[in-house]
Parts: structure tokens; C-alpha cells; sequence
């Protein structure tokens, strides 16, 4: 089970449905924003599982960003093998809570038997933080030297939106 976490609106609604191919929203030649209206932001938690291209089941937990203060009481379920923390690649205001949520997660002790990914939605905008940016506002350098580097977390710019580094992240999330 993959725990998928982050800030309001960051697009992780967005992206399990994507990932699920939500038929209820009709993407082909579209932009997936024009295609159907954005999701209510989730209050709680969902489960939802999809497919892989090679026939792999992945199954992610989302949890809502009322719920972040909770995030910890779900890594005590063995499930529970790799986390994504998600964020709003255009969003500026909203980096300093990621960038503090971020630590919180990375420097917890529960979180050291986890993968961890960071997941920055929304790379394909032109006001999407480059890599430096992304590095300097979310102080991954200060955060990298704190940790084991088998602790260090993934990478991934996608954009939900146009398709954009999805499948990489789905290698991940499938290993």
C-alpha cells in the first residue's frame, strides 16, 4: 500500500484518477482540466487501486490535508510500504507548509522503514519551480544531509494534466 499525502490542491485526487482511468471524465484530445471539473478536495482518506501496464495491482491510500497531523498512525500498518508526498509545483504559497510537513515526514522514525517519494504536480506550467527552486524552497540539501541516503526521497515533475512523467512514477510506485 502506497500512502499519498500533501497540501490542498496539490492534484492528488486528480492523479489516482488518472491512474485508475476514471471513465467518468473523457480525456482522449482533451486536457483532463477541460475534460471534466476538478475533484472536491478529499476531507478524509480514500483507497483506490489500479493496473499497471504489466498487469501489477497497486493499491494507494489518499489521505486529505485535514488529515495530515494523523499521517504517522498509518505507517504503523505494515501495509503501508512507501509514502508519496505530493505538491503544487506552481503554488509558492503553499511551499513553506509543504517544506515543514516534508521534514516532519522524512525525519520521523516511522517513516525510515518507508520509501518516500516527492511528487511536484504541475512541472509543465511555465510558473512551475525549476529544479534549483524546488531544491532551495523546500531546503532538500539541509534536509539530505539529516538523513541516511537510503532515506533520501525520489524525485518525480509530472503534470496530471498532460500525461507528464507518469509513467516513471508509476515504475516507482510498482517496485
Amino acid at each position: 500500500m502506497i500512502m499519498l499525502l500533501g497540501p490542498k490542491n496539490a492534484g492528488k485526487t486528480s492523479l489516482l484518477k488518472r491512474l485508475a482511468g476514471d471513465k467518468d471524465c473523457e480525456w482522449s484530445g482533451k486536457r483532463f482540466d477541460q475534460a471534466c471539473p476538478s475533484p472536491q478536495p478529499t476531507t478524509g482518506m480514500r483507497t483506490c487501486g489500479f493496473n499497471t501496464a504489466s498487469g501489477q495491482r497497486v493499491a494507494v491510500r489518499e489521505i486529505g490535508p485535514t488529515m495530515f497531523p494523523m499521517w504517522s498512525s498509518f505507517l504503523d500498518d505494515s501495509a503501508t510500504t512507501s509514502v508519496m508526498y505530493m505538491i503544487d509545483g506552481t503554488n509558492r504559497t503553499q511551499i513553506a507548509e509543504a517544506s515543514c510537513q516534508l521534514r516532519q515526514l522524512l525525519t520521523s522514525d516511522k517513516a525510515s522503514r518507508v520509501r518516500v517519494a516527492l511528487v511536484v504536480n504541475k512541472s509543465d506550467c511555465p510558473e512551475a519551480l525549476s529544479n534549483a527552486e524546488i531544491n532551495d524552497w523546500l531546503s532538500l540539501d539541509q534536509l539530505a544531509a539529516t538523513l541516511e541516503e537510503s532515506d533520501h526521497p525520489a524525485l518525480f515533475k509530472i503534470s496530471v494534466l498532460s500525461n507528464t512523467g507518469l509513467e516513471e512514477l508509476v515504475k516507482w510506485m510498482s517496485t
